[in-house]
């Protein structure tokens, strides 16, 4: 008779709950003593970890490459809020712009709220939106905005301005961002086949409440 005998009330315990010796996977054997991992597999689960979180880090860093790289180009031209760019005779293939086309009139401009809220006025007949740094929706413009494609002043309020308030909500289309950078941008068709009679019709104007600053 053995010393250790199975005591007689012992229960069995299902293999399907412990945790075998060994586990292949496809970062390769995984090595356990009684339901412990050895110092080699520790490390590994924990390199695994980390390059998850980087994979992780990249991919939600990617909405935000492409908007630093627009600001920075739209600095070029002229600073925040003052300034509309305009394609005027269409984009081409040396365009460096993801998602637009060739066949569209464009009107882009970077926005701050950095010093308070923001009027953007948008004329009629525009088809656009206005998205933050990270290219999270605020507000669509134009056609498919609160003004329907008959143009109208959007108010775009940072994040600490309270949401609901009656004196800048009651003459504007509002629009909350909790970043303080948005990006605007809005399109036209060519009008009689002609793009440069759209400009014209096209151009948006941008301000802040306390002064205003038209760029054409």
């Amino acid at each position: 008779m053995s010393v250790y005998a199975r005591p007689t009330m012992a229960t069995e315990i299902p293999a399907s709950i412990t945790t075998p010796d060994t586990v292949e996977t496809r970062l390769g054997t995984l090595r356990f003593f009684d339901g412990l991992p050895d110092e080699a597999t520790v490390q590994t689960v924990y390199d695994n970890l980390d390059f998850q979180r980087a994979v992780q880090a990249f991919l939600l860093a990617m909405p935000y490459a492409p908007h630093h790289a627009l600001r920075t180009g739209f600095r070029a031209f002229g600073p925040d809020n003052r300034t509309i760019l305009i394609a005027e005779s269409l984009l081409d293939s040396r365009t460096l712009m993801h998602g637009a086309n060739t066949e569209t009139i464009y009107n882009f401009g970077w926005l701050d709220t950095h010093k308070g809220p923001l009027v953007v006025e948008v004329p009629p007949h525009v088809l656009g939106f206005i998205n933050d740094f990270w290219g999270r929706f605020v507000v669509d413009v134009g056609n498919a905005g609160p003004d329907k494609g008959q143009g109208g002043k959007y108010l775009l309020l940072p994040r600490t301005t309270p949401a609901r308030s009656p004196k800048v909500t009651s003459s504007y289309a509002p629009g909350r961002t909790a970043i303080c950078s948005p990006f605007a941008a809005s399109s036209s068709t060519v009008t009689c086949g002609a793009p440069s009679r759209t400009p014209n019709a096209t151009t948006a104007r941008t301000c802040s409440p306390r002064r205003r600053t038209d760029r054409r």
